[in-house]
């Protein structure tokens, strides 16, 4: 018989695990765990500030001792990181559906703003840790860091979505998409620039001034809201100087 068979299978019940076998299940207890801190970390980091996160209160919520954080992370900074990536999934599924239910390119960037700035405005320290303190290396590895323990975020999205996604560098993304809804109106490549660096600054701005209060009840709304007005505006001014 020549079909391959597992070899695990043939031990006898009981028996002791090969050493494969049991090299298997240190690995996969060693995901799990490192899932679990992933997981912990986000939870404190939805209830506090990062600053106030200490390692100790990760390993405990997580069920395990500090040496296990510093295991699977360079730092409690490195978990952190990775733990605040999980704030992006509504975004994720947000951007999943608006990219294949609607086709108008200017429709989509808006309501990319709107979704990003949903979460941005709700969580102000966790999107300020990723995309204006963090560097773009350190993002990039607590991007790949936390797909690799949840593969099943981003396994549906199509090329374009995983370019958006995977970009760290909020410019470069911004970018992307507004080349496109722009397209129509043959603006010169510094005018895309200088709307794209608007866009970008009085949102960080915005979100700035809700740094202290965005915990407090219809905060973020209000935050979110203000940038979509502005938002409306500043394209709403470019199309009309353009045509």
């Amino acid at each position: 018989m020549t079909a391959r068979i597992d070899a695990l299978a043939l031990e006898p019940f009981g028996a002791p695990l090969g050493r494969s076998a049991v090299s298997r299940e240190k690995r996969r207890v060693a995901r799990s765990k490192k899932a679990d801190l992933i997981k912990a970390a986000y939870k404190l980091l939805d209830e506090r500030d990062p600053q106030d996160v200490s390692i100790r209160a990760i390993a405990a919520a997580a069920g395990c001792t500090t040496g296990a954080v510093y295991r699977h992370f360079d730092s409690v900074d490195h978990l952190l990181l990775v733990a605040c990536v999980k704030f992006l999934e509504d975004y994720m599924v947000d951007l999943n559906e608006l990219l294949t239910q609607n086709e108008d390119p200017l429709y989509q960037h808006v309501e990319m703003w709107r979704s990003f700035g949903r979460q941005a405005f709700a969580h102000v320290d966790a999107f300020e840790l990723m995309f204006w303190k963090a560097n773009e290396d350190a993002l990039n590895d607590a991007i790949f860091t936390y797909y690799q323990e949840f593969p099943e975020s981003w396994r549906k999205l199509s090329g374009f979505q995983v370019m958006l996604f995977f970009s760290s560098n909020i410019q470069e993304r911004n970018l992307l998409t507004l080349n496109r809804c722009m397209a129509p109106y043959k603006l010169s490549r510094t005018t895309i620039d200088i709307l794209n660096e608007l866009e970008i600054c009085s949102f960080h701005g915005l979100m700035m001034d809700y740094r202290d209060c965005y915990r407090e009840p219809g905060k973020a709304k209000e935050g979110l809201e203000r940038y979509m007005q502005m938002l409306d505006y500043m394209l709403g001014a470019v199309v009309v100087a353009a045509q």
